[in-house]
């Protein structure tokens, strides 16, 4: 006996998953009628909870009066978070209408109460989280429901709780989770509203599946595959379509204009989404004694990232890849530490940051970032030269005359002799290269989605070298915005690679210098991208 639906049941099921849209714009004012509001709510109620507690409430306001009250103070939780982003960011989230609450005719708010169920609720061990993720279950029936019967539902989560708590006078024990618009709405849109916005495009499925084990992915009936793996193996298959073209030489004559051509061929013709990201990846290295944290925290709490995004208009935080210390939860820090704690890694370790920066690269092209800078952060730069060193197989005393004390200091180590052709991974975890690992995955993941990195510095140079040997492909998507200094070998001349300028008209010095060249080349790029009518009407002159 087969307890499955029918097919066309089972397949309306799927398709007002399918079909769930967070409505923004549209609501008509006709009313919702209570039946179709209880059927609606009936659903809610009807979710699974923990201890079966049911800790939500729904407070129905219909009150006009009331739900510009509610839309005064989202209003004002949006400005405020506004100021928060960088200027692009800022910009795409201006353009995101949200005045549902006083249009659409009816405003859900749902709340819990964690005391739901007295002290000893079955299935809360870590107390009242687990009862807040049963409300979240709650509202995902409610959306589904009211999918179905054709109302549409625009979903804030941006406000003040205390604040919005006084403004319903609710009791003290009640946490809002969430208010709902609901209404009748002229249509429902084919593609989510964020999409459609461009500010994010979606992870697709196979992107988060796991079997076993976290990072061995694919769709069930599929063969498991590494990230690292899959990404090297077939480019052109995770991001979807044929692989990049190659730019034609002649196109634009100018260091400037072949960069603008190096980005057409990447991106297949469609300039980057305006949005930004900084990636400065953090980790001790054989000779760094722990003294990467100390230049992790002066970047944090110096303001000067802050400063980064406002001057850049770019999103920038600092990805924990294997630092000694365990830092505490600082807002810009991205912890992505292995297990492995000791000073020495494994080459396990090393792929496993690879795949970290291979990921992050693919969720930031995900939520709608063009333009990928990606840096290490070191307090030791000797690593990366002797890496620089062993991967083009030179010797660390041709880097002396950059005048350092960490060049000085890798050319006067004599742990880089080593075969020719080694595999890039082992050297790297002979370096303690974690940083620079994750930096190479970074690059990696940037190639799979055709989108650019921008680098500078010996840190970013290790990164590119160790992406060239295990994909040559990845050297489509770095360009380098700065040139070595004269007289030492140029990692990224040996890669075929050139800055968009003679002399860089940015300041491009210090950890995440590469992100001041971002509105430069965002500039350049619109202003010089190819218009496929303008092409055909000069003969493809530009």
């Amino acid at each position: 006996m087969s307890w499955s639906y029918s097919d066309s049941d089972r397949d309306a099921v799927y398709r007002v998953i399918a079909e769930r849209r967070d409505i923004r714009t549209g609501f008509l004012p006709d009313a919702v009628p209570d039946a179709v509001l209880t059927r609606v709510l009936a659903a809610a109620h009807r979710a699974p909870s923990v201890g079966m507690a049911q800790p939500w409430d729904f407070l129905v306001i219909r009150s006009a009066a009331r739900r510009r009250r509610i839309h005064e103070e989202v209003r004002r939780c949006r400005a405020a978070y506004a100021e928060t982003l960088p200027a692009s960011r800022a910009a795409a989230f201006n353009r995101i209408v949200l005045d549902a609450i006083v249009r659409a005719p009816v405003c859900v708010v749902v709340t819990c109460d964690p005391t739901r169920g007295g002290w000893y609720t079955l299935g809360t061990p870590d107390g009242s989280e687990a009862l807040v993720r049963s409300v979240g279950y709650a509202i995902e029936n409610l959306w589904l429901a009211a999918r179905a019967e054709g109302v549409g539902v625009c979903l804030v989560a941006a406000f003040d709780v205390a604040a919005l708590s006084r403004v319903l006078g609710l009791p003290s024990q009640l946490e809002i989770i969430a208010c709902l618009s609901l209404g009748y709405v002229d249509r429902f849109p084919a593609a989510p509203g964020l999409v459609r916005d461009g500010w994010v495009r979606g992870r697709p499925l196979e992107w988060v599946i796991h079997h076993e084990e976290f990072g061995h992915r694919g769709l069930p009936g599929q063969p498991a595959a590494r990230l690292l793996d899959e990404t090297v193996a077939g480019f052109p298959a995770l991001a979807g379509g044929e692989p990049a073209r190659e730019a034609e030489p002649a196109t634009l004559s100018t260091p400037l204009g072949r960069t603008v051509s190096r980005l057409v061929a990447l991106t297949q013709a469609h300039p980057p989404a305006p949005h930004g990201v900084l990636a400065l990846f953090a980790a001790d290295t054989d000779r760094s004694d722990g003294r990467a944290e100390q230049a992790v925290r002066e970047v944090l709490d110096s303001g000067g990232m802050d400063r980064l995004m406002a001057a850049t208009g770019i999103e920038a935080c600092v990805v924990d890849v294997g630092l000694h210390a365990e830092l505490p939860r600082i807002p810009g820090l991205l912890p992505r530490r292995g297990t492995n704690r000791s000073a020495r890694p494994l080459r396990e370790d090393v792929v496993r940051a690879v795949e970290t920066g291979i990921e992050l690269a693919r969720d930031y092209h995900a939520t709608g970032h063009g333009w990928l800078v990606g840096d290490v952060l070191t307090a030791d730069d000797s690593s990366a030269i002797a890496i620089i060193a062993r991967l083009m197989n030179r010797s660390p005393a041709e880097f002396a005359t950059m005048s350092t004390e960490d060049a000085r200091s890798a050319a006067a180590r004599q742990d880089h002799a080593g075969p020719a052709g080694a595999d890039p991974l082992d050297i790297l975890a002979e370096h303690a290269g974690l940083a620079v690992a994750a930096l190479a995955g970074f690059i990696l993941g940037a190639r799979a989605v055709r989108a650019p990195v921008l680098l500078a510095g010996s840190g970013a140079a290790a990164a590119a070298l160790t992406a060239s040997l295990l994909a040559p492909d990845a050297t489509a998507s770095c360009f380098p915005v700065t040139p070595f200094p004269p007289g030492v070998p140029d990692p990224f001349q040996h890669l075929g690679l050139a800055p968009p300028w003679p002399d860089s008209p940015v300041d491009l010095t210090g950890p995440g210098a590469a992100a001041g060249a971002v509105p430069v080349l965002r500039a350049a790029a619109e202003q010089h991208w190819p218009v496929p009518e303008l092409a055909a009407a000069t003969g493809g002159a530009r």
